[in-house]
């Protein structure tokens, strides 16, 4: 395990020749020196308490563009994305890929000489004086929220430092409250609801959708 975070399988004892690292496979997160590459995804969780596959996906599109989507549409429904970085080309196979770099700046950089740097997603943290003590991650939180997070060694805090979309409403993510339901507000808070007939599939998890609320008995009722 590096210090970056990355864990790392080395083939001989020279510590020269890497087969398998993790950093070559993002789930949810990415940490500082750490990249999406031209095709790849991350996926959020299900839930905060839930780490399985969730509902949102952040694509790194091999035509450049950098987009969030929910997780059951495709690259092709294009009106589906609730965010995109705007860094798309009529070319497919452009090769951009999503850096991270240790100083907090979300990057996408093209491999050909030709580009370079394509886009500075984000603005460096006001204070230039904790950043060499500080750990960032950007991470496809449950919420389809793609949030960069800073964390202060020397004073242990953490804190938010960009966050895409910018709006702090989840309600404007497409897909938030799941099927059968509806995002609402109560007290500056994101609420699901749902529609008449509906009711919540897990009432302590009310993003995850709605269900028809009838019993077996009501159905056998309504056909006699």
């Amino acid at each position: 395990m590096l210090d970056s975070g990355n864990f790392v399988l080395y083939g001989d004892n020279s510590n020269s020749r890497i087969i398998w690292q993790s950093f070559d496979h993002p789930t949810d997160t990415l940490l500082g020196s750490q990249s999406l590459p031209s095709g790849g995804h991350l996926s959020s969780s299900l839930s905060e308490t839930n780490s399985s596959t969730g509902r949102f996906r952040l694509n790194m599109q091999v035509d450049g563009n950098l987009v969030l989507y929910p997780a059951y549409t495709t690259e092709s429904l294009d009106w589906d994305a609730y965010w995109t970085s705007d860094t798309s080309t009529n070319r497919v196979n452009v090769k951009n890929h999503l850096y991270l770099n240790k100083t907090g700046l979300l990057q996408i950089w093209n491999s050909s000489s030709d580009y370079g740097l394509v886009s500075t997603l984000n603005d460096p943290e006001e204070d230039q004086n904790t950043r060499n003590q500080t750990i960032y991650r950007a991470t496809l939180d449950f919420d389809g929220i793609f949030r960069l997070h800073a964390h202060h060694v020397n004073n242990g805090n953490d804190k938010i430092v960009a966050s895409f979309p910018e709006s702090s409403t989840t309600c404007e993510v497409n897909g938030f409250c799941g099927f059968n339901s509806y995002c609402t507000f109560n007290d500056d808070k994101q609420l699901c609801s749902c529609l008449t007939g509906y009711k919540l599939i897990d009432a302590n998890e009310t993003s995850l959708g709605c269900e028809r609320n009838y019993s077996k008995a009501e159905c056998r009722d309504e056909k006699d």
